[in-house]
């Protein structure tokens, strides 16, 4: 059985309306709605409060859902990429910083203008490619494909 239909069944058995448990964890009916129909997933907090308000576990919730499993993979990776993103941004800024105190004559790099100026279109190149993969992993169904990569 899939999560959401865990918990339409788990919402169903209690006899409660999706507004009704919308209202006890703190959430929208379209949340509640949206979790049930597998459009979106909650995270870990309001999956410990829904294994709690329907007493299922969250083994029982989580088990055998691959859909869940893959969103929670992806958001995983997700948030192990953005440190190397923002890494890459500031890297990015102070280079061009560096090149536009050289054009304004602030600093002198000389020699190493090239050098600094191929470093620039390095990381901007790098960034978008971080970028193009973050998006391309959000959309697609199966976490396997970014791990070929």
């Amino acid at each position: 059985m899939k999560f959401g239909d865990r918990l339409k069944k788990s919402r169903l058995e209690k006899g409660l309306t999706q507004e009704q448990v919308a209202q006890n964890l703190y959430v929208t009916r379209q949340t509640i709605s949206g979790w049930e129909n597998e459009i979106s997933y909650p995270d870990i907090i309001n999956l410990i409060k829904l294994s709690d308000y329907y007493q299922v576990s969250l083994d029982t919730l989580l088990k055998e859902d691959r859909g869940m499993r893959e969103y929670m993979e992806k958001k995983e990776v997700t948030k192990s990429l953005r440190p190397v993103y923002n890494m890459l941004m500031f890297t990015d800024l102070l280079l061009i910083v560096l090149l536009i105190s050289n054009i304004m004559d602030f600093i002198k790099l000389g020699i190493l203008f090239i050098p600094t100026l191929f470093l620039v279109l390095f990381t901007v190149y790098a960034l978008n490619r971080l970028k193009w993969q973050i998006v391309k992993l959000n959309r697609t169904p199966c976490i396997k494909k970014l791990q070929r990569l």
